[in-house]
């Protein structure tokens, strides 16, 4: 449950940072993505949500405000007033799906049914497609 609850927490702090990114990006391709990426993990995170409710946690939200790493808020602000926001919110934004990704991987390794696995299986390649892992 505890990694639940972190994946739900990584997946809150992704929706809050697209939120910021709708009103504050202004390059077209990048709002595109930021959107899908919004869409996506929005989905995502009411699957998980529901994941956790099953497992008896009935009002997860305020375990998994705890978890949430905010510190975007301030690095957003500077850049904003810096004048690279866009640069600034692209490289936040994709550091920030991968941490997701690592915990979604974890997850899955830790996953106690086929069902649950599957789940994480394909919000995993939701994210492939967004953001595609490099292979080096």
């Amino acid at each position: 449950t505890d990694s639940y609850l972190s994946l739900a927490a990584s997946q809150q702090d992704i929706i809050e940072i697209t939120k910021l990114g709708s009103v504050n990006v202004r390059d077209q391709q990048l709002l595109t993505k930021n959107a899908s990426v919004s869409l996506v993990v929005a989905s995502q995170n009411n699957q998980m949500i529901a994941l956790l409710k099953t497992n008896g946690i009935k009002n997860p939200s305020k375990q998994i405000a705890a978890l949430q790493v905010k510190s975007y808020s301030k690095v957003l602000s500077d850049a904003q007033q810096n004048g690279n926001y866009d640069t600034t919110f692209s490289t936040l934004l994709a550091n920030r799906v991968d941490e997701y990704r690592t915990k979604l991987q974890a997850a899955y390794a830790n996953a106690s049914s086929a069902k649950i696995k599957k789940q994480f299986s394909d919000d995993f390649q939701q994210l492939e497609i967004l953001y595609p892992t490099t292979t080096q």
